[in-house]
This record gives C-alpha cells, sequence and structure tokens, in this order.
C-alpha cells in the first residue's frame, strides 16, 4: 500500500524549504489518493503566492520591513499548507492509515526540501534577471555598464560619478560583471545601497574593506554617508547590514 506523509511532516517540509517544498508534498499527497486536480491546484496555488511573495522582497528596501515580511511569509505557508492538509487531507489520509497504510519515512522532507528550494533558486534567479535590482533612473559606467540608481532632484550626475568612483576604487564596480548600487541623500546625509553574494557579506576581509569605502564616500562627497549591504537567502528573505 502507498504511504502517506503526516500533517507534521509537510509542515517541517514547508519551515525548512520554503512554499515550494510545502506545495511539492501537498502535491504527492492528493497524487496519492488518486486527486490529479487537486494536486495540480494545490502546487499551482504555492508557485503563484511564492513569485508573489519574492517579487514584493525584490521591491522592499528597508531592513525591518524585509526581515518582517520574510518572517510573515514563513509563518503564512506553513499555515496554508497545514490548512490545506486539514481541510483536504487528514480525514482521507487518516481512513488510509487505520485500513493498513503506512505513514513516510521523515527522511523523505530532506529531498522534499532540497527540491524546493533549489527549484525556489530558479524562479528566484529568473525574478532578478528580469527587473531592475533598485527603483529610480540609474546612470552606466564602465564596460559592464555597471549602475547606480537614484531619484531624479535628489542627487546630480556630478555626485554620482564620484560614487561610482569610490565603488571602482574598492573594486564593486569592474569590467568584468555588471554591478548595480542605489545612492540617495536624506537630511544632509547619504545612503549608498549594495548587492552582495551571502559568501562574501559574511567575509572579514569584505567588511573590513566596506568600511574604508564608507569612510572614502564619506570625505569624497564631503558629508555623512553609510554604506548599506543586502544579500538574499535561498527563501527569498533579504537580510541587510549597515557600514
Amino acid at each position: 500500500m502507498k504511504k502517506h506523509f503526516t500533517e507534521k511532516q509537510i509542515n517541517i517540509s514547508t519551515l525548512l524549504g520554503g512554499p515550494l517544498a510545502g506545495g511539492l508534498m501537498l502535491y504527492s499527497s492528493f497524487r496519492k489518493l488518486g486527486k490529479k486536480d487537486e494536486a495540480r491546484i494545490a502546487l499551482s496555488v504555492m508557485v503563484f503566492l511564492a513569485i508573489i511573495f519574492w517579487v514584493l522582497v525584490f521591491n522592499i528596501e528597508n531592513e525591518l520591513l524585509g526581515r518582517s515580511l520574510g518572517i510573515l511569509a514563513t509563518a503564512f505557508f506553513v499555515g496554508l499548507t497545514s490548512l490545506t492538509y486539514k481541510r483536504y487531507l487528514k480525514e482521507k489520509i487518516n481512513n488510509k492509515l487505520d485500513e493498513g497504510a503506512g505513514k513516510s519515512s521523515s527522511w523523505l522532507i530532506l529531498p522534499y526540501s532540497l527540491g524546493g528550494l533549489i527549484i525556489s533558486l530558479v524562479i528566484f534567479f529568473l525574478i532578478g534577471m528580469n527587473q531592475d535590482p533598485f527603483e529610480g533612473s540609474k546612470t552606466l559606467y564602465g564596460t559592464t555598464d555597471n549602475e547606480i540608481f537614484y531619484d531624479k532632484g535628489n542627487i546630480g550626475l556630478e555626485s554620482l560619478n564620484k560614487i561610482a568612483g569610490v565603488l571602482k576604487r574598492y573594486g564593486y564596480f569592474n569590467d568584468e560583471s555588471q554591478m548595480s548600487a542605489r545612492a540617495v541623500i536624506y537630511d544632509n546625509s547619504l545612503k549608498v545601497t549594495i548587492i552582495l553574494s551571502y559568501d562574501v557579506y559574511n567575509n572579514a576581509q569584505v567588511n573590513d574593506a566596506l568600511k574604508q569605502m564608507k569612510n572614502s564616500m564619506q570625505a569624497t562627497l564631503a558629508m555623512p554617508s553609510k554604506v548599506v549591504v543586502e544579500y538574499y537567502d535561498l527563501g527569498g528573505n533579504a537580510y541587510f547590514r549597515t557600514f
């Protein structure tokens, strides 16, 4: 007889592997019960909601709001998989278990979680490829079209050129790959936001260089400055560090 997932197993997979991990387990559970249409609907809804969430994450610059949204999204998707299981699967699977069917091994949580993360990463990458990393107008620098995003009327071209010079001096802007930054002036202070990968984000030498970059930015622009670094994990959660 076919073995079935429990509500706890699906919730854990969603927590570890994101919404698509839970969606895949719900899909499998419905299929085992012969409900192919419900399986497709469950997976499609999870994919659709996950994409909406990731698009929102890409457009949030506020650190606290980004983290709060990530926590709320995780709780929402775990709650959604739990509600779906209780409403559409629990009674039928319990009947199968009473008839002698077995429970699926908890070790299967791992491949479903990994599968959900991999698919999430691909979708997340495709979303990122099809939209700008920051909002606003932009000006380009170098052979790889490194870009600085800004709001017209907020900061002038001369200041943008100085910022680009600092970013190039410290290796963020280069001639090998396109890099992006956003510059904004508020309360007579400059904030420059850049994007780094997780391994670079947690490198001690890079952090020291970022502190020096911030000091150089402050001296070059002759105003209080800060550099904000952001990165995204595989679940689409945004993380920020200010220098």
